[in-house]
């Protein structure tokens, strides 16, 4: 009986670990830029307000059982990538660059683009 419901749940399992893997690189993006704080915002919501009610929800109140929970965290996974790729998608990345060079002027004391304009 368990393997039986193991193999029924294990495509649920892949799409998850396609959501997680593209979240995970969405979540390294924000970090990158400096936006930590945005990127736990949307992981707290994507678990916390989508996934685990819908989860709960889809498990006890339709009776799916394993495929709720799994159901509501590919919900969750789904949305935490969407927003997130989003973000990147419609960041200006040349005005990141700025950003991210005048931090490091600050924390290292120059600027790397001086080296290049020079050349």
């Amino acid at each position: 009986e368990v393997i039986e419901l193991v193999a029924a749940v294990l495509p649920l399992v892949a799409l998850v670990q396609i959501f997680d893997d593209s979240s995970a690189v969405v979540g390294g993006i924000l970090r990158a830029r400096g936006k930590q704080v945005l990127g736990a915002t949307l992981n707290i919501s994507a678990y916390y307000v989508i996934g685990l009610p819908i989860g709960l929800w889809m498990t006890f109140k339709r009776d799916l059982g394993l495929f709720g929970l799994w159901w509501g965290l590919n919900l969750a996974m789904a949305y935490a990538t969407s927003i997130g790729l989003y973000l990147c998608f419609t960041t200006d990345w040349d005005k990141e660059v700025e950003r991210v060079v005048a931090r490091l002027a600050v924390d290292k004391g120059y600027n790397p683009m001086d080296e290049e304009r020079a050349h």
